[in-house]
């Protein structure tokens, strides 16, 4: 749960990777209408929006009268609770000051001498929240996104039990009251949450018991959400033909209902598949019809989702000029609303057409960006993706030193995530220039561990062959 309010400034990137973080782990976050205002109103509708919500996370920082509220009544209401706080997390007096009163009344209360040295002392947890002293907390470096991403990412781990376990508590308790239709969310909730965690089967399970349900009670539109969301799970495990199925039957309903947002979601779906499978026209007419929904609904996260997904077709069918459009309109889409994760993908896609055409000086620039991005937000792939695209631009330019340590630098992080595939890219490339360096042992060995992961992996049998090829010549070259 965040506020729609702008965040001080220590707290919005934390924020913005937060809900990152569990939006891919399958959670909604629930946007706020405000800060706590001292209304009966307000409070009882905060109250009923907390006890519909799966988990709260609270970030401490700061230690905001409005944060400590909210954490009360969650952890009142014995929500699923994830409490974070930065190791020099201080509690903040001087924006509370500043926030809570009129100057005059806070100059009454503090000089402005004494404002300006006003201690803020760091929070301790014993002394401020002695109920919560010793239960887990999520520490995080404020200065560091990926210690962020980390803490987070295991702490959702680490809840995900307790999630299950108010999910099959509710399971039961509709059973117990014979309440079908609440049964039937629950089970999707259980089957969407097993799901991310990659329990395909068990999910299965849930969904098609839900399904059953909703069938049996004539709800079509819980009956489309669980279709598509079967559909996903075909897609997932790469069984494209039954996935394509349930999306059409998805889709029919929708288009019963005349529910324009949901036919959008399935559309692109349906657009997915196609592309996997290589029918780019399919893919094309399927992308555009959901696109013209998202403009019509003024949906601008879809509209962008759906620029670049038509982008990658264009990309695909080497039209690197329409390409380039649809992605430099998503771009201007997503700086408007402030999707920094999608403005790097769109400036890495740009920066990679733009090296095609060999304008390398503004490629390199859109690639920083991007990296700036991703290192801002932690998000290592992406950034692992860009050293590479930056590597290759210094490589086209016979900067070969400056290639040479931005492959390094992606490979170390490759080494991290254990993606081999990438990796034996990365090593093949490195290879390339320690021959063009006139280097052959060095080339050797990288060359040799490529075609090694390759064998390993059973792929890119054209790559395979050409380093054999590679590898005897320099082995000649070394003996001689």
């Amino acid at each position: 749960m965040y506020s729609s309010k702008k965040h001080v400034s220590f707290i919005e990137h934390v924020l913005y990777i937060v809900k990152e973080c569990v939006v891919s782990e399958g959670y909604k976050p629930i946007l706020l209408r405000d800060e706590i205002k001292p209304s009966e109103d307000y409070l009882e509708k905060f109250i009923d929006l907390i006890d519909s919500s799966t988990l709260g996370i609270v970030i401490l920082d700061g230690f905001r009268p409005n944060v400590i509220f909210e954490f009360g009544i969650l952890a009142g209401l014995e929500k699923c609770l994830i409490v974070m706080m930065s190791n020099n997390a201080k509690v903040s007096l001087k924006n509370y000051y500043k926030q809570a009163f009129t100057p005059e009344i806070r100059d009454s209360l503090l000089t402005k001498a004494k404002f300006d040295n006003l201690k803020e002392p760091n929070i301790n947890i014993s002394m401020h929240l002695s109920d919560f002293s010793g239960k887990h907390i999520a520490y995080f470096e404020s200065n560091s996104p990926v210690s962020i991403r980390n803490v987070l990412n295991e702490s959702l781990k680490k809840i995900r039990s307790c999630t299950l376990k108010k999910f099959e508590d509710a399971l039961d308790l509709d059973e117990e009251l014979g309440n079908l239709a609440e049964k039937a969310g629950d089970l999707n909730k259980i089957g969407f949450l097993l799901k991310t965690h990659g329990e395909l089967d068990k999910a299965l399970e849930y969904y098609e018991e839900a399904l059953e349900i909703v069938e049996k009670l004539g709800n079509l539109k819980g009956k489309s959400i669980l279709l598509n969301n079967i559909g996903s799970l075909f897609k997932i495990r790469g069984d494209l033909d039954k996935a394509l199925k349930n999306f059409n039957e998805a889709l029919e309903i929708n288009e019963e209902l005349g529910k324009l947002d949901g036919k959008s979601i399935i559309l692109n779906n349906i657009g997915d598949i196609f592309q996997d499978r290589g029918e780019l026209d399919n893919a094309l007419e399927y992308y555009e019809e959901a696109l013209e929904i998202d403009e019509e609904l003024g949906n601008l996260e879809g509209k962008s989702t759906l620029l670049n997904n038509i982008g990658t077709i264009f990309e695909d069918r080497r039209e690197f000029d329409k390409a380039l459009e649809y992605y430099e309109e998503a771009l201007e889409i997503d700086e408007e609303f402030g999707n920094l994760k999608g403005k790097s993908i769109q400036l890495n896609n740009i920066g990679f057409l733009l090296k095609i055409r060999g304008e390398f000086d503004i490629a390199l620039k859109k690639f920083n960006e991007a990296l700036e991005i991703d290192t801002q937000l932690g998000i290592i792939e992406g950034k692992l993706t860009i050293l590479n695209n930056i590597g290759l631009i210094f490589y086209d330019r016979g900067e070969l030193d400056k290639a040479l340590k931005y492959y390094e630098e992606a490979l170390e992080i490759v080494e991290k995530l254990g993606y081999l595939e990438v990796k034996s890219v990365l090593l093949n490339n490195i290879g390339v220039i320690f021959q063009d360096r006139g280097e052959p042992n060095k080339s050797l060995k990288y060359y040799e561990e490529t075609l090694e992961i390759l064998m390993e992996l059973e792929i890119n049998e054209s790559l395979q062959t050409d380093l054999i090829k590679k590898i005897k010549k320099l082995k000649r070259e070394i003996k001689s």
